[in-house]
C-alpha cells in the first residue's frame, strides 16, 4: 500500500526549492508540500508540456528531486553534484569539470535556448 504521506513535507519549509518546467504547476507543487503532501491531492495537469518538477535541498541538507504530472514520482539524490530542466546534462557536465554551480548554469543557459532569465543563488 503506498504512503499517504511524504515524510519530506516536515523538512521542506526551511528548506530551499528550485523549480524547473512549467512555473504554475511547480509552484502548486511546493504548497501541496507545505500543506502536507498527501499523495491523492498531488496537483495533476492535464498537458505534460505544462508539468513541473522541484528540487528540494531541506533543512536537513538531503537533496530530492520530485516530479509528475497526473501523480508523484520522489527520488532521493545521493550525488554532490545536482542539476535539473532541460539544461541539466550540461551543467553536470560543467560541474565534472570543475566548475562551480554558478558557472554551471551559466554554461546551461549558454547552450541550451529553454534556460535562462539570469541566474539566482544562495550560500550556505
Amino acid at each position: 500500500k503506498p504512503k499517504s504521506k511524504f515524510k519530506i513535507a516536515d523538512d521542506v519549509p526551511q528548506g530551499i526549492v528550485g523549480i524547473h518546467g512549467g512555473a504554475s504547476h511547480g509552484m502548486a507543487i511546493v504548497l501541496w508540500l507545505r500543506q502536507g503532501a498527501t499523495r491523492s491531492k498531488f496537483p495533476k495537469v492535464d498537458d505534460p508540456d505544462h508539468s513541473a518538477g522541484v528540487l528540494l535541498i531541506t533543512k536537513s541538507g538531503k537533496a530530492y528531486t520530485l516530479e509528475g504530472h497526473t501523480s508523484p514520482v520522489f527520488k532521493r539524490i545521493e550525488d554532490d553534484r545536482v542539476a535539473c530542466g532541460s539544461g541539466a546534462d550540461f551543467a553536470r557536465t560543467a560541474m565534472s569539470l570543475g566548475m562551480d554551480a554558478r558557472a554551471a548554469v551559466g554554461i546551461a543557459c549558454q547552450f541550451d535556448i529553454y534556460c535562462g532569465n539570469g541566474i539566482d543563488y544562495m550560500e550556505p
